[in-house]
């Protein structure tokens, strides 16, 4: 069973670097068109070979995995794909590196395929499940890059809405009012209706609600889709730890920590997708830009920074937009992949009624336990109420206090210190069971560094 559970993990793994190389080709789009000297549109042809090397790839890759070892041909799959995603960029020739395009993406198709059909042979009475939860983890995956990528991308919101970061932060205070109000409905949905259909809407609100943000045309209407994002992240996130705890009632540890690891993860991707389409203000000299601050108010009602400026400098106007709908397209690929399984199985997988069992101590002692049972849940409540609170002022306001206290560092800086907090929350998930035990020590120096350093000293904010 320990096999059978590493031999799942690596499936998802490999599977989660597939999406990560599907959105590093969308995010370097422009700097392969400008180091083979091509254009977008030539350019383009990568995804579009990618994608008919994978539906290739998928009908050889089946063949192979009914002829000839699955390891092997696993192993075999993912050699190429090392190889061809190094080369894309180094081959030299347009040509060639359309090649190493094509080839990958054969390996891709080709994995994706085995790795999915060795999933149901590794659990042949139980594979729906396996499959559920990869789908879940993607979920989540793509919930925790959304709302990371808010964080990095508060800045940009607030210029294309001409207004400042204090109005624009409202987006994250109606984002977890509305995930409170989510996970409420959300368990009455789960409860009430098939599990599936539930989840499939959840993500198909989260989908169009994620691409809508940055191009809503006003900054009402964007909170209204924050709102609504809001509301189906909480329906989903609610509703998914249960699926889960359902699909495996007697050991579900290891597919949570699978599941609460995949947020990390796609948090820590976050800050590393939207540098590239952060607006900036760069200078044509080589020298840094000389600019000095004709009028700073306090950091929250700060609208812009009036420069003034004794070198010749261009500003790149915010295409945030573009990373958004890259995140909202990483919605896609489990949705479409839930509504296939559906349609093949539309089992629900609630918990059947079961008769209560007897209680054989006396009615104190049921009392007494009941007691110490509600008392230490409201405490537990309390408890994470305070820490989800610290992490997620922390997490989505870090990049905006980077850029506006005394350290002012650019936008580019901040999205990485801000992967640097984010790598070290999908670090803290893979050890939680020791974390957990030195988290609080951890959060207390943090803090007190950072109350007493954290505007005036940036390798203590680092």
């Amino acid at each position: 069973e320990l096999v059978k559970t590493n031999r799942f993990n690596a499936t998802q793994y490999i599977g989660g670097l597939d999406g990560l190389v599907m959105a590093l080709t969308s995010v370097a789009l422009l700097d392969l068109a400008e180091i083979y000297e091509s254009d977008v549109k030539t350019v383009s042809h990568f995804i579009t070979i990618r994608c008919v090397a994978e539906l290739l790839g998928s009908l050889i890759g089946g063949k192979l995995y009914d002829t000839y070892n699955t390891q092997v041909i696993s192993i075999l799959t993912m050699l190429m794909a090392f190889g061809t995603v190094l080369m894309i960029p180094i081959s030299g020739t347009l040509a060639l590196a359309l090649a190493m395009v094509f080839i990958g993406g054969l390996s891709f198709g080709a994995f994706d395929t085995g790795a999915n059909v060795w999933t149901i042979r590794l659990w042949p009475e139980n594979s729906s499940p396996a499959l559920q939860v990869y789908h879940l983890s993607f979920g989540i995956g793509s919930l925790g890059l959304v709302m990371a990528l808010t964080s990095v991308a508060l800045l940009d919101l607030a210029e294309i809405y001409e207004s400042d970061v204090k109005t624009v932060s409202h987006f994250i205070t109606i984002r977890c009012v509305a995930e409170l109000l989510g996970s409420l409905i959300g368990g009455k949905l789960y409860d009430t209706y098939n599990t599936q259909v539930v989840t499939i809407l959840t993500m198909l609100m989260a989908f169009g609600t994620v691409l809508l943000i940055p191009i809503s045309g006003t900054l009402a209407l964007a909170l209204a889709m924050v709102f609504v994002g809001g509301l189906s992240f909480g329906a989903f996130d609610t509703g998914a730890n249960v699926w889960t705890m359902r699909l495996w009632p007697e050991n579900s540890n290891p597919a949570l920590q699978v599941y609460h690891l995949s947020f990390g993860i796609g948090s820590l991707a976050a800050p590393l997708l939207a540098e590239p389409f952060l607006s900036t203000l760069a200078s044509s000299s080589s020298e840094p830009l000389d600019a000095t601050f004709n009028d700073t108010v306090d950091f929250l009602n700060d609208t812009v920074h009036v420069w003034t400026q004794r070198k010749n400098a261009t500003s790149k106007e915010s295409r945030i937009q573009y990373a958004f709908g890259i995140a909202s397209g990483f919605y896609l690929i489990p949705l479409v992949s839930m509504i296939a399984l559906y349609l093949v199985d539309n089992g629900d997988f609630k918990l059947q009624d079961t008769t209560p069992t007897e209680v054989s101590s006396g009615e104190k002692e049921a009392a007494d336990n009941a007691r110490f049972t509600r008392v230490l849940l409201t405490l537990l409540c309390a408890h994470i109420s305070v820490y989800v609170a610290l992490e997620c002022t922390t997490g989505q306001m870090l990049t905006a206090y980077a850029v506006k206290c005394d350290l002012h560092l650019t936008k580019s800086s901040a999205s990485h210190l801000t992967a640097v907090y984010f790598s070290s929350f999908a670090a803290s998930r893979i050890m939680a069971a020791i974390m957990l035990v030195v988290s609080h020590i951890i959060l207390a120096v943090a803090a007190t560094l950072l109350l007493i350093w954290g505007s005036s000293l940036e390798i203590v904010l680092w």
